[in-house]
């Protein structure tokens, strides 16, 4: 599985379609189209993005001192020393991850349009 999978099953979740452009460090995720009827949250009209705007792209302050090109898992080991197997889908994941993130953002809405500071979860 590719970072860019994650990310477009992520946004899909809350009715967004992601293209890439670029390649390597140049390479940057475009709102392609948005599907607000899709979107699961509760203000979609609130929603500020538009089809064009750049919503993915690198920073390489977060780089790990040995970056790798690609990790890839492997539970075969846990499911037969241990009997293991997933009972989470990849999609299934996703969309909780989503969903709880969403819930955070309701949280921090409410606060802020109260008053109270937010941390900025966007770093």
């Amino acid at each position: 599985m590719t970072p860019n999978r994650f990310v477009e099953k992520a946004f899909k979740e809350i009715g967004i379609l992601i293209n890439w452009e670029g390649r390597g460090i140049n390479e940057v995720g475009i709102i392609s189209d948005i599907n607000r009827e899709l979107s699961n949250s509760d203000n979609k009209d609130s929603i500020q993005l538009k089809p064009g705007d750049v919503v993915v792209q690198i920073d390489p302050q977060y780089f790990r001192p040995t970056e790798v090109d690609f990790l890839l898992g492997d539970a075969s080991r846990a499911r037969e020393k241990l009997g293991w197997e997933a009972v989470v889908s990849f999609d299934e994941l996703v969309k909780l991850m989503i969903d709880e993130d969403l819930k955070e953002a309701k949280k921090d809405h409410l606060c802020n349009n109260a008053g109270f500071p937010v941390y900025n979860h966007s770093e």
